[in-house]
């Protein structure tokens, strides 16, 4: 029986570890995977401690079967897991708007390292990506990110199984508004880069002896750069704004 063999704070404890870990794995700004593993791991645990005397009346009786805790971790796994993944599904926003800028500028071949995500990226992903976890430390969005570590377990508490159409339904939804933030975040670009390349097919017709590609390639980058440190702070704003309504959702604000 391990009831006879556990004691039920630990129990409470591992039960509570495994959702805050991972929440932890996924979570933007606070999991990304230029954090060591260790420091991860300690705030998972630290972070756990804090919630056992909050949480522990929530979690269900110890089951006496291996089985059913292995089911009931599994559960708590699911449910961390989704949670920061819709989370980190719209902090992916900015990749998209960060791709499309880049195809509209003509630096879309200017590939770099992206620590947030371990692989290579456009310039301009990476660069938005950087600032974009720089901003939610500045606009305090992590401390809503930890309260609603705290407010999903009375949304979804210990023991029961995760509601998968539900889970379905916002995993959806939030995937296109993710696709839709990029996409509003880029759209002057796409603006400029529509009427940049007009100009140049006019221009190429009218002058079929310029080699326009020397040409005009240069003042596209430098009209994406202007174009990008003119409306990067409006951007950044609009997607802090958004991303917060969002995390409001996940507190019952919304």
């Amino acid at each position: 029986m391990l009831s006879a063999t556990a004691p039920a704070e630990l129990y409470a404890f591992l039960i509570i570890v495994v959702r805050v870990g991972a929440f932890l794995s996924l979570l933007p700004a606070l999991g990304e995977s230029m954090i060591p593993v260790r420091i991860r791991l300690g705030a998972a645990l630290g972070i756990a401690l804090v919630l056992v005397p909050t949480v522990s009346r929530q979690i269900p009786a110890m089951p006496d079967s291996p089985f059913a805790l292995a089911g009931v971790i599994a559960a708590e796994l699911a449910v961390g897991l989704f949670i920061a993944g819709m989370m980190r599904v719209l902090f992916t926003a900015l990749h998209v708007a960060g791709t499309v800028i880049g195809l509209q500028s003509g630096l879309s071949f200017a590939m770099t390292f992206d620590p947030s995500q371990g692989q290579q990226s456009v310039l301009f992903s990476n660069f938005l990506a950087l600032m974009g976890i720089a901003a939610i430390f500045a606009a305090n969005l992590h401390l809503l990110m930890l309260q609603a570590i705290v407010h999903c377990y009375e949304v979804f508490p210990p023991g029961n199984l995760p509601p998968v159409g539900d889970f379905a339904e916002m995993g959806v939804r939030l995937i296109g508004e993710g696709f839709e933030m990029g996409l509003r975040m880029s759209a002057p670009f796409i603006i400029f880069g529509l009427l940049f390349n007009l100009g140049l097919g006019v221009l190429n017709r009218l002058m079929p002896a310029i080699q326009i590609f020397f040409v005009g390639l240069p003042l596209q980058i430098l009209g994406g750069l202007v174009l990008l440190a003119a409306s990067v702070g409006a951007s950044m704003n609009w997607f802090l704004g958004r991303y917060e309504a969002e995390l409001g959702l996940f507190l019952g604000k919304g």
